[in-house]
């Protein structure tokens, strides 16, 4: 989605090609950092698919696996974007029982061939993409570099 570090990589769930299944918690999944301290977690790849490792820096567009199939039908992709809340983390006049979740989940808008959308839980959609989005976080060392890269 955007520029970040591979913090976390989970490479450990087979495809359950016997079992029906609305929803799993089983799966494979990477977290990049941004540079901003949000997250951004994809869920659902095939073991042993992962094209990045931990400490890669990826960009819009960057090839991080395969995703696996769902119940022998689908592909599908789980995504958050999140941030760390202080506050719930290190309230001291709460008991870390009771205490609210340290995450924050984001919306995201995503580029699609419509223009910019706000997307809605459980629909589909097909993404776009072009040079702008890829570049908006790059230095210009890196920009000349890719642009470099093109021509050879």
């Amino acid at each position: 989605m955007r520029k970040g570090i591979v913090v976390n990589l989970k490479n450990e769930f087979q495809n359950d090609t016997l079992t029906k299944m609305v929803y799993t918690s089983k799966t494979n999944n990477i977290v990049i950092e941004h540079e901003d301290g949000t997250y951004a977690i994809y869920k659902g790849f095939k073991k042993d698919s992962f094209k990045v490792k931990l400490g890669d820096i990826v960009y819009p567009n960057t090839m991080s696996g395969t995703l696996n199939k769902f119940n022998n039908e689908n592909y599908i992709l789980h995504f958050s974007i999140y941030y760390f809340d202080n506050k719930a983390m290190f309230d001291s006049s709460k008991l870390i029982k009771k205490s609210n979740s340290p995450y924050i989940y984001l919306t995201p808008y995503f580029y699609t061939a419509e223009g910019v959308i706000k997307i809605v839980a459980k629909s589909s959609y097909i993404t776009d993409f072009n040079e702008s989005i890829l570049t908006k976080e790059m230095t210009k060392k890196g920009i000349k570099q890719r642009l470099n890269s093109k021509i050879l």
